[in-house]
């Protein structure tokens, strides 16, 4: 402890508290354990989408199936499932390519291009 001009004490200045840190990634450790345990870690958001998608399927073919020109109305709903799948597709294919892209990033602690990928992903 020092004096100050005053004559009162003043105690070393304490190291400031360290920041905490990140939270550790979710990581599925496919080289041990169950494979399929893993696996099915890693793909059950997957299938839930899946599962949903067609449930939003359904349910508009059971409402517009109650319209009064349902034969039209269901033609239209059809067609316009083509044109949402069309863009699926599109969407599916720039989104796996850029999971690669992440993955081996992130695989070879290369943030920078990590993050790079993904805002290009994203445009």
């Amino acid at each position: 402890m020092s004096n100050t001009p005053g004559g009162s004490q003043v105690s070393p200045a304490s190291s400031p508290t360290p920041a905490p840190s990140p939270p550790e990634p979710y990581r599925v450790d496919l080289t041990s354990g169950s494979l399929l345990r893993g696996l099915l870690q890693l793909v059950w958001p997957i299938m839930l989408a899946s599962m949903l998608q067609t449930l939003v399927g359904f349910v508009d073919v059971v409402f517009v199936g109650r319209l009064p020109n349902a034969t039209a109305a269901l033609a239209a709903v059809s067609m316009c499932w083509k044109v949402v799948f069309v863009v699926m597709v599109i969407v599916f294919a720039v989104t796996t390519g850029a999971q690669v892209v992440v993955s081996r990033s992130v695989g070879a602690q290369d943030m920078a291009t990590a993050r790079r990928a993904t805002g290009q992903a994203f445009l």
